[in-house]
């Protein structure tokens, strides 16, 4: 899942995007009409979950994981190549929202099929170590991509990064395509003839069970991110501290994540990781954002920790538990449809609600944030046929 870097490279270089495709506005308009592209692509991951998915189920997760590779590589190259606003007007900021839309399509789709693809044959004690390394695998290329940036801005002035520098990470996306190509095609496609026999036929309440189970997952991302934020902002570190502390903390989150899916594999089961996840998110959320409230650093370093763990108590179990939750032989579609449609609503709106939060104490924050874990206790209560 290393094309989670070409969604972190936006992520990185959205200063240098908003400067060179919205130059006939202010930087913080810029800036806007950049995260207003970033949210607009949200609405084509349930899309590209839905039709990917249906792919995959009919002819073959290998197949539809190389489509989906495919369109990746086209969109990220042409982004590389693109000419500027300056170069071809209006043209230009279209062309990217194109090529954005595509992107998210095929990440709506491919993020489902590789669960289907990696659990559906992986053995009953190790499916939550198989989850585990799906999540480390997206933020090792997030990782990847804050690296990247990071030493660009420290070898080229700020002009030389607008001049040319934000297209050497897409550039350097090639690698990450050629790679994800090699695999793809080593991969042994398993399509259940049942599939292709059958009528089509989804399991609707799986959809449903897939969608609220997801939404705990959806926003411990940006819950543990807003945390270190403040961190950050009350011990007030050295200009390389604070550029360097996205990188520690992604490092820390993902051998937390590991060592989760170690865990319960080895002493539980995945199920039970996520109860703890999400019960310990309802109980702590609030009393734990209070402690960020107090300024104190001893205490928010416990804080952090705190929330860390309990973002990798769900989100190293998620694949796992949404997987055994589907029925029917659509699984790729319900993982598709149901996950995507959560991680699109949550997801999306998560950064708006912890904005519109912050100018109260942060205990309400957390309050709000414990509150979503109750969806994933709802799903518990439907039964599946």
């Amino acid at each position: 899942m290393f094309e989670y870097y070409d969604i972190a490279v936006y992520g990185v270089i959205y200063v240098y995007i908003a400067e060179n495709f919205f130059s006939n506005s202010s930087l913080e308009q810029s800036i806007i009409f950049v995260w207003g592209i970033f949210a607009i692509r949200f609405l084509m991951r349930p899309i590209g979950g839905f039709i990917i998915g249906l792919y995959a189920d009919q002819y073959g997760r290998k197949k539809a994981l190389i489509l989906t590779s495919s369109l990746i590589g086209v969109a990220t190259i042409s982004m590389a190549i693109l000419p500027t606003y300056s170069q071809i007007g209006i043209a230009a900021p279209l062309i990217l929202l194109l090529l954005q839309m595509i992107q998210s399509f095929c990440f709506g789709g491919e993020y489902p099929v590789i669960i289907c693809y990696l659990l559906e044959t992986s053995k009953k004690e190790s499916k939550t170590k198989v989850s585990a390394l799906i999540v480390a695998s997206c933020l090792v290329g997030v990782l990847m991509a804050q690296s990247l940036i990071l030493i660009l801005e420290y070898n080229l002035s700020r002009q030389e990064m607008v001049d040319f520098g934000w297209r050497i990470p897409l550039f350097l996306g090639i690698f990450n395509i050629v790679l994800s190509f090699y695999f793809k095609f080593k991969l042994v496609d398993r399509v259940p003839l049942a599939v292709n026999k059958s009528r089509y036929k989804v399991d609707k309440k799986s959809i449903l069970k897939v969608f609220l189970i997801s939404i705990p997952a959806g926003i411990v991302f940006y819950v543990y991110a807003t945390a270190g934020r403040i961190l950050i902002n009350v011990i007030n570190p050295s200009d390389t501290i604070k550029l360097l502390f996205p990188l520690l903390s992604n490092v820390f989150f993902i051998i937390f994540i590991v060592f989760v899916g170690w865990l319960f594999d080895r002493y539980s089961s995945s199920k039970k990781a996520m109860d703890l996840g999400v019960y310990c998110l309802i109980i702590l959320s609030a009393p734990l954002y209070t402690i960020l409230d107090t300024g104190n650093v001893v205490y928010l370093v416990i804080a952090n920790a705190g929330l860390l763990f309990i973002s990798a108590l769900i989100l190293a179990p998620t694949c796992a538990v949404i997987f055994s939750q589907v029925k029917g032989t659509h699984k790729a579609v319900s993982l598709g449809v149901g996950f995507n449609c959560a991680l699109s609503i949550f997801g999306g709106i998560t950064p708006l609600v912890i904005t519109l939060l912050s100018p109260y104490e942060l205990k309400y924050t957390g309050l709000i944030i414990g509150l979503f874990g109750f969806t994933y206790l709802y799903s518990m209560r439907i039964k599946t046929t």
